[in-house]
C-alpha cells in the first residue's frame, strides 16, 4: 500500500509489489529442490542427503567368543555366575546422492525397554582409541572378557581376524589370558562422543572434521544382563545437523523412535 496527501486530505492506493529480478538471496543458486524434507521411520531425507539407521542389531555372546580362542574358561569371573555378556553392534548411514548439502552433526541413540535389566559396560567407538589409519579412520582396541575396551598390547599375540560384527569391523580372537580379541573398524571422524556406560540408554555423536560425515557407521555397547535371557527390546532414534546450503545456518532433523527387538541367541 502506498499514500499520497491532497488538498482533501489522505488518499491510498493500492500497489502490487513485483519480485526481484536476481531471486531470493536465502538461497544459493545451486541449491535444488531446497525445502525438500522427510522425517519418518527410520530416515531423514533433506534434499538429496539421506541418513538412515540400521534396524538389524547383531549381538556377539563374549563368553562365546572367548571359549573360541581359549581351553578353559577364567573361574574367577563370578560375573558371569549371574549375568552374560553381550556385545551389541548398532549402525547409521549417511548418504548424499547429490547436491550441496553437508552433515555438520551425526547422532544416535539407543534406550532399552527393561532399564532394570540391561547394563552397559562399554561405549565404541571412542575418541581416545581412534588413529588414523592411511586416509581413514580407524578405531582399534583390545578386548577384555569381562566386555572392556584397552589400548591394543602389540606384545599379546592374537589370531586370524574374522567377521562377526557386521559392516567392515575384524574381530581377532586372542589366546592371552581374559583376553577375548581384538577388534577394528572404520570411523567417519576422529571427534566422537560417548555417554551411556552403567545406564539403559546410550549416545554416541560423531562431528565433522576432515571429510565429510557420508557412509556406514558402527557402534558396539557391551551390556550385562541376566543369564539366559533369550532377548532384549530397546528403541533408536537418529539425529543430524544438516547445512544445506551456502548462506543458511545448519538445523537439526530427528527420526522417529524406531522399536527394534534383539535376539540374543547363538
Amino acid at each position: 500500500m502506498s499514500t499520497t496527501e491532497s488538498e482533501k486530505g489522505r488518499s491510498t492506493q493500492e500497489v502490487k509489489l513485483q519480485p526481484v529480478p536476481f531471486g531470493d538471496l536465502f538461497y544459493s543458486p545451486y541449491d535444488q529442490k531446497f525445502g525438500e524434507v522427510v522425517q519418518q521411520g527410520n530416515q531423514i531425507v533433506v534434499n538429496d542427503m539421506h541418513v538412515r539407521l540400521g534396524d538389524r542389531p547383531i549381538a556377539r555372546n563374549l563368553r562365546t567368543l572367548y571359549e573360541r580362542g581359549h581351553e578353559d574358561f577364567p573361574e574367577d569371573l563370578v560375573l558371569f555366575d549371574k549375568y552374560d555378556v553381550w556385545l551389541i553392534t548398532h549402525s547409521i548411514g549417511v548418504i548424499r546422492k547429490e547436491g550441496r548439502a553437508k552433515v555438520k552433526t551425526l547422532g544416535y541413540e539407543a534406550l532399552y525397554d527393561n532399564a532394570r535389566k540391561v547394563y552397559t559396560t562399554e561405549l565404541l567407538p571412542q575418541s581416545k582409541f581412534i588413529h588414523k589409519a592411511g586416509a581413514t579412520f580407524e578405531n582399534r582396541v583390545d578386548y577384555t572378557v569381562e566386555g572392556l575396551a584397552q589400548v591394543p598390547d602389540i606384545v599379546k599375540m592374537v589370531l586370524e581376524a574374522m567377521n562377526v560384527l557386521g559392516g567392515d569391523a575384524r574381530f581377532a580372537l586372542s589366546s592371552s589370558l581374559k583376553m577375548i580379541g581384538r577388534i577394528s573398524f572404520s570411523v567417519m571422524t576422529p571427534v566422537v562422543q560417548t555417554i551411556g556406560v552403567g545406564s539403559s540408554l546410550c549416545q554416541w555423536q560423531f562431528e565433522a572434521d576432515e571429510k565429510p560425515l557420508l557412509g556406514d557407521q558402527l557402534m558396539l555397547q557391551t551390556v550385562l544382563v541376566p543369564r539366559y535371557t533369550e532377548k532384549i527390546n530397546l528403541k533408536v532414534r537418529g539425529y543430524a545437523l544438516i547445512k544445506t546450503g551456502w548462506t543458511r545456518t545448519p538445523v537439526r532433523y530427528e527420526t522417529q523412535w524406531l522399536h527394534l527387538q534383539c535376539p540374543l541367541i547363538e
